[in-house]
């Protein structure tokens, strides 16, 4: 660090410094904010390597990071990412046109339909089936499952971190002032 030779020289850097804290606090929040979404990305590529789920949608699902900076930094989750990130408890999964005790809607009538009680016990009915490798269903039992939480994982990796990525961008920036 130089020293300043005259008052008028040390107020202008302290001047400086003033304005230069401002800025830095705003390149600070995005390189923490970027940080942030590296470690998410990193930890959901341990679960998911090409970051899109098959089977949901027509595509699949893209799982994805996006960071909001102003006075704060966001960062948020795009995506299906509920489908990996929490547990699910075991429950039943019916046709969108099938009501049913299964699906927990009463008697089991099909949409459309008056009165099917009599022995469609899993069965498909036309036009209310659920494809599964043991033929069309009207409702499926799921057993639940057990969340692989990468975004959580990834924010606990991070947190720790983020006041010395911060401190290294105030840093940079007030040894620009005062060399």
């Amino acid at each position: 660090m130089s020293t300043s030779r005259t008052a008028a020289e040390m107020a202008n850097k302290l001047f400086s410094t003033g304005r230069t804290i401002t800025s830095a606090q705003t390149q600070a929040l995005r390189v923490m904010a970027d940080a942030s979404k590296t470690a998410i990305v990193t930890s959901t590529q341990r679960v998911v390597p090409d970051m899109n789920l098959s089977h949901v949608g027509k595509n699949g699902g893209k799982l994805g990071v996006s960071t909001i900076v102003g006075t704060q930094a966001r960062v948020k989750a795009t995506g299906p990412w509920q489908i990996i990130e929490y547990d699910t408890k075991k429950h039943v999964i019916a046709s969108s046109r099938f009501k049913g005790p299964r699906a927990g809607r009463g008697e089991r009538v099909a949409a459309g339909q008056r009165s099917l009680k009599a022995g469609f016990r899993g069965l498909g009915v036309a036009g209310a089936a659920l494809r599964t490798p043991y033929g069309p269903r009207t409702t499926v039992n799921h057993p639940g499952t057990k969340g692989q939480h990468p975004f959580r994982d990834g924010v606990a990796d991070v947190v720790p971190k983020l006041p010395d990525v911060a401190a290294k961008v105030y840093r940079a920036q007030i040894q620009k002032i005062y060399r």
